[in-house]
């Protein structure tokens, strides 16, 4: 039998092979579809899972970042120079901004005395403190918290007022009292009343406080805040801003931490999402060393009775 011809002519009368069925454009369009929302999808939930975290520790790295980069500028400029930490209008317990401040050059002036009986007003007869920009004004030489030192006293004062004359012009402010039941603590201004005639020669200056350099505020991620009621055991570590109640974190031009009611011990900005209770996210605290200046972010311990261990000790924050 002759094999190979029939099975060639069964190849000839059986036609062209079925063909395989391919999706079409339309198929492709639609599995594509699919994949992108599943994609999406995805994205989505890990984002909500970890996003909370991944923002947290952003903002901590952005508060360290900030600090580091107004202690260089101190170093750099040889001026004082910081950042300042306001609080959050609805929510004093809270910061959710930042700004740069510089501490302008000491201001200093003709004559000045203080106002006979009251020990409260020192006057200023030959200098404008408004220096021309008149009451109110953010560029004035001289404003409300700064201190007074009349020369040869060795006391300082704080200014808690600025009285306007004709002209606009300022030579007379108010100044802080004692405390109540106090003659003499330091800090307190005791000059002779004014005398009736002569010379009036004491000199004076004005140690101004820092100013804000800049006009934008930094700005934290939504519902990320610093924590200061978290940080309230701690809270007399933080300078304040008597006139405003801000924190202040002032550098030196050595680098160190300088101003009102800074000391050795360590200060602890506290960031974490006010959505959420404290130790359930990613808390981070940022450590300011005043005698140094230099930054440090630690987490905090949820474990203990002390959730700032790990900041004091760098040694036992270790994973």
């Amino acid at each position: 039998m002759d094999t190979y011809g029939d099975t060639a002519m069964q190849r000839a009368t059986a036609g062209p092979p079925a063909r395989r069925p391919a999706y079409t454009l339309i198929e492709l369009i639609v599995v594509i579809t699919i994949i992108a929302v599943l994609a999406g999808l995805s994205v989505a939930f890990m984002s909500a899972f970890n996003g909370s975290a991944a923002t947290t520790a952003s903002a901590a790295n952005n508060v360290q970042n900030t600090l580091m980069v107004a202690r260089s500028e101190a170093l750099r400029s040889g001026r004082a120079y910081g950042v300042r930490f306001l609080r959050d209008p609805s929510n004093a317990n809270q910061v959710t901004q930042m700004q740069f401040i510089q501490q302008p050059p000491d201001f200093f002036g003709g004559r000045a005395y203080v106002q006979a009986a009251t020990l409260t007003v020192v006057n200023t007869p030959d200098v404008d403190l408004y220096g021309g920009f008149g009451p109110g004004d953010v560029r004035n030489p001289v404003q409300v918290g700064d201190y007074i030192e009349v020369r040869n006293t060795g006391q300082m004062r704080r200014i808690i007022a600025m009285t306007t004359a004709p002209g606009n012009v300022c030579r007379q402010v108010k100044v802080a009292l004692p405390p109540s039941g106090s003659v003499a603590v330091p800090g307190s201004l005791t000059l002779s009343p004014v005398p009736a005639a002569g010379p009036k020669p004491n000199q004076f200056r004005i140690i101004r406080q820092p100013r804000v350099v800049g006009e934008e505020p930094i700005l934290l991620p939504q519902d990320i805040i610093i924590d200061l009621q978290t940080n309230v055991t701690y809270s007399s570590q933080l300078p304040l801003n008597t006139t405003d109640n801000s924190i202040d974190v002032l550098f030196s031009p050595s680098g160190q931490v300088i101003g009102t009611n800074v000391t050795d011990a360590p200060m602890f900005f506290w960031v974490r999402n006010s959505l959420q209770a404290t130790f359930s996210g990613d808390d981070t605290l940022i450590a300011v060393y005043p005698r140094t200046g230099l930054t440090a972010a630690h987490p905090a311990n949820p474990n203990g009775t002390d959730p700032y261990s790990f900041a004091k000790d760098g040694r036992s924050s270790a994973p």
